[in-house]
């Protein structure tokens, strides 16, 4: 299968990684850094859950590739658009998103027609100590499927492509359910792995964050609830345990989550705690922004999640701010 990964980062060079290994023509497409320029002079490794260095092709120009099977979105969503103006040339057999958030498809409709579009998302976590490597932190699960609810020939193929690579994948019906499930409980980890710059697995264990945690995620599903997608488990996103469980049973439902992802010398980071520790721009203000606008224009009470997102903004705001002054001295 000829497939493009846009978004050479931690996440899109692992699933990149494993299908190349496993004989797909990958081909991963960013902008010019370090990373990129590293794969395509001496290939990628992957540490981690699996260990191995394979070549990939790696480009930084999207005008060099004509037509794929399949196009995986993996960049950042704040990247979205100019990622889209790009591969809007491109002829496409189907795309699809795992980025953070619930746009991405609306996104992705409105660029190949919504007939091309999967939803989709992934509990895969990686980390970048170096160009050209990446550690794979999290083994995690990707999940595909159509829009309107149904199991096709390409979900299925996309699932067997993932699964005889190395990458765990399941087909689903109610992807919808399972991206807002996603997104609400990555949204509340991500603020408070901004705010406490500790590992996931360090804030899910901790008894007073997992109960910070279980109150926030109650606060945003109202917003889904509202438009009447259920909301599930999914991985270690313990969404409709928070919500339905008595609240106690719920804190150490999240604890007994963050002390199961516990592995020892491994510290994965929230992809926003790895923005936030490597100074750059974090996805907070295109993904969970819109989110807390929803909930207030709605005239829903979230206090704590309003509280976190501003604190948080706040944060991103002063480690900007010191970098400018920094670079005036």
């Amino acid at each position: 299968m000829k497939i493009v990964i846009a978004g050479a980062g931690a996440l899109g060079s692992v699933i990149g990684g494993c299908l190349a290994r496993a004989g797909e023509e990958v081909t991963l497409l960013d902008i010019p850094h370090p990373h990129l320029e590293a794969i395509r002079e001496q290939g990628l490794r992957v540490t981690g859950f699996q260990d191995f260095s394979v070549p990939v092709k790696a480009t930084a120009q999207p005008a060099e590739i004509k037509e794929v099977d399949f196009l995986l979105l993996v960049t950042k969503s704040l990247d979205t658009e100019k990622a889209l103006l790009g591969l809007s040339h491109l002829s496409a057999g189907y795309v699809c998103s795992v980025q953070n958030g619930v746009a991405k498809d609306e996104r992705l409709a409105k660029a190949f027609g919504r007939e091309k579009v999967l939803g989709g998302l992934t509990l895969v976590a990686a980390q970048r100590p170096q160009p050209g490597v990446v550690e794979w932190t999290v083994e995690g699960i990707t999940y595909f499927g159509e829009l309107g609810g149904d199991i096709t020939p390409r979900v299925k193929e996309l699932e067997g492509v993932f699964q005889r690579a190395g990458l765990k994948a399941q087909a689903k019906e109610n992807i919808l359910s399972l991206e807002w499930s996603k997104f609400i409980a990555w949204a509340v980890t991500g603020m408070l792995s901004a705010l406490t710059r500790l590992p996931f697995p360090q804030i899910l264990r901790s008894p007073d964050l997992a109960s910070l945690c279980v109150r926030m995620v109650r606060e945003l599903s109202q917003i889904p609830k509202g438009k009447g997608i259920p909301l599930e488990d999914c991985g270690p996103h313990r969404t409709r345990t928070m919500i339905e469980l008595p609240f106690e049973a719920a804190v150490q439902e999240v604890v007994q989550a963050g002390l199961r992802l516990d592995r020892p010398g491994v510290f994965p980071y929230h992809s926003t705690a790895q923005d936030i520790l490597a100074g750059r721009k974090t996805e907070m203000e295109d993904c969970i922004g819109p989110l807390i606008t929803e909930a207030k224009q709605g005239k829903l009470e979230i206090p704590l999640a309003e509280a976190a997102y501003t604190l948080a903004q706040g944060l991103e705001a002063s480690i900007a701010l010191a970098h400018q002054v920094g670079g005036a001295r």
